[in-house]
C-alpha cells in the first residue's frame, strides 16, 4: 500500500468512525462536537477528581493494584500544569498523605518530544519526599505508549469503572458514560479498522514523525532569517538556554522564542521580553500562530497576535473589566487574553504540507520583519499598563 494512500484511508475511516459514535448515545461533549477533544476531556476528569474524593481513591489503587489507605484530605487539582517549559494535562498534589498524581491524556495522539519523561523529572525534582504516581490515559483503541516507564498506561474503560456507579454528580455521570460509550470501545464501530492500524501502525507513525520534522525544519530555518533581520533591534535567546546567560542585564533589549507544540508539530512561536514572564502570574507575548481553519500547526495558515496568559489558579482576580480600566482592549478566551490579533495570511494549496516551496519561505520572512516589530513595540507599551492591574490584589 502506498504511503499516501495509507494515511488516506485510516484518517477517513478514523474521522467516519467517529462521527458514527457520536450519532449513537449523545453525551454532552459528543453533542458540542468536542468528543475526543483532549483538552476538554482533561477538563471534566481534573473536575471529577478534585470533586469525588473515592474516584481518586480509586485512581491511587489502580496504580498499586489495591485500595490505598491513604488520607486526602484537600487535595490541589491544576489541569496543564506547568512544568518548566512544558504543560502536564492533570497535576495533583494530596499535602496530607505526601502524594502527587500526573496524568497525560492522549485520545487519537501520541506522545511526543519525551513528554511523560520532562514530567517525571520535573515532579521528582520538586518533590522528593512524595509518593509520585504517573499516569498515561488513552482509549481503548489507541495503541500508543508513554516513553518514561514509570508511567502506568490507564485506558479510558478503565478510567470509567473506577468512577463511583452512586455518583449524584450529573457531571460525573456523564463523564462515566462519555468514557464507556465513546473512548472505552475497541473497535470504533469499524469493520478491520483494528486490524489495519495495528498492522501498519509502526509504519503511519514513522511517516507522520518524518512529515512532522520535514515541516519544523522549514519552519525554524525561516525563522532564523526573520531573526537575523531584526538583529539590529534585538538579540535573540531560545528561552532555553536564557537560565544559562551571564550578566543579562548587559545584555541589551533581550528576546526570547518559545515553540508551542501542537500534536509534535510547531504550531506557534512565542516571541517576549524576560520581563513579560511572571511564574504564576502572567505571560505576555507576541506569537505566530500556524492555524488553517481551526486546525493549529496547520502552516497554510498563519496569525500574528498579541497574547496574555494568566494561571487557571492564581490569588490575583483578573476581569476583563479591571483590565479595560487602563484603556486596554482584550477579550478572555480561558486562560488566554487576545490584545490584538491580526487577519491570518492564507496560502492555498494542500501539496504545501508535503512541499513547501520559496514562496511560502519569502512571504513568511517578509510579512514577519514588517509587523513584528510593531506589535513587539505595541506589547511593550500596554505591559507597563496592564502589569500594574494585574498585581493589584481586590
Amino acid at each position: 500500500m502506498e504511503k499516501a494512500e495509507l494515511i488516506q484511508q485510516v484518517v477517513k475511516q478514523y474521522d467516519d468512525a467517529k462521527k458514527l459514535q457520536d450519532m449513537q448515545e449523545p453525551t454532552f461533549l459528543s453533542v458540542i462536537g468536542k468528543a475526543y477533544h483532549e483538552n476538554y476531556l482533561s477538563r471534566l476528569i481534573a473536575y471529577a477528581l478534585k470533586k469525588d474524593k473515592n474516584f481518586l481513591r480509586n485512581l491511587l489503587g489502580f496504580r498499586q493494584n489495591f485500595p490505598v489507605p491513604v488520607k486526602l484530605g484537600d487535595p490541589t487539582v491544576e489541569y496543564e500544569k506547568y512544568m518548566d517549559g512544558s504543560r502536564a494535562d492533570i497535576f495533583i498534589v494530596i499535602p496530607d498523605g505526601k502524594i502527587t498524581v500526573t496524568i497525560e491524556n492522549k485520545t487519537d495522539t501520541w506522545e511526543h518530544d519525551d513528554q511523560t519523561r520532562a514530567y517525571y523529572d520535573w515532579v521528582e525534582k520538586e518533590y522528593p519526599k512524595y509518593t509520585n504516581y504517573f499516569f498515561y490515559l488513552c482509549p481503548n483503541y489507541n495503541p500508543s505508549t508513554p516513553s518514561c516507564k514509570a508511567y502506568k498506561t490507564v485506558t479510558y474503560a478503565a478510567l470509567a469503572d473506577m468512577i463511583p456507579k452512586d455518583t449524584d454528580d450529573p457531571i460525573i455521570r456523564d463523564l462515566k458514560k462519555h468514557s464507556e460509550d465513546k473512548l472505552g470501545v475497541n473497535n470504533m464501530g469499524l469493520k478491520n479498522y483494528d486490524i489495519k492500524v495495528i498492522k501498519h501502525y509502526d509504519e503511519l507513525t514513522k511517516i507522520l514523525s518524518e512529515a512532522k520534522q520535514h515541516i519544523a525544519d522549514y519552519q525554524n530555518a525561516a525563522i532564523e532569517e526573520i531573526k537575523e533581520k531584526l538583529m539590529s533591534d534585538y538579540r535573540f535567546y531560545w528561552w532555553k538556554d536564557w537560565d544559562e546567560v551571564e550578566n543579562k542585564d548587559q545584555i541589551p533589549n533581550p528576546l526570547l522564542i518559545e515553540t508551542d507544540p501542537a500534536r509534535g508539530i510547531i504550531s506557534s512561536y512565542r516571541l517576549y521580553k524576560p520581563e513579560w514572564y511572571e511564574r504564576d502570574l502572567y505571560y505576555f507575548y507576541v506569537e505566530i500562530l500556524f492555524v488553517h481553519e481551526k486546525n493549529y500547526g496547520d502552516i497554510r495558515g498563519i496569525r500574528y497576535q498579541r497574547t496574555l496568559k494568566v494561571p487557571t489558579k492564581n490569588e490575583v482576580s483578573i476581569t476583563e473589566d479591571r483590565l479595560r480600566e487602563p484603556g486596554i482592549k482584550i477579550d478572555f478566551y480561558g486562560q488566554y487574553g487576545v490584545l490584538e490579533s491580526l487577519e491570518p495570511t492564507y496560502f492555498s494549496g494542500d501539496d504545501i504540507w508535503e512541499n513547501p516551496d520559496e514562496n511560502w519561505k519569502e512571504k513568511f520572512i517578509t510579512d514577519a520583519t514588517k509587523i513584528l516589530p510593531r506589535l513587539l513595540e505595541t506589547q511593550s507599551e500596554e505591559f507597563e499598563k496592564i502589569k500594574g492591574v494585574i498585581s493589584k490584589p481586590e
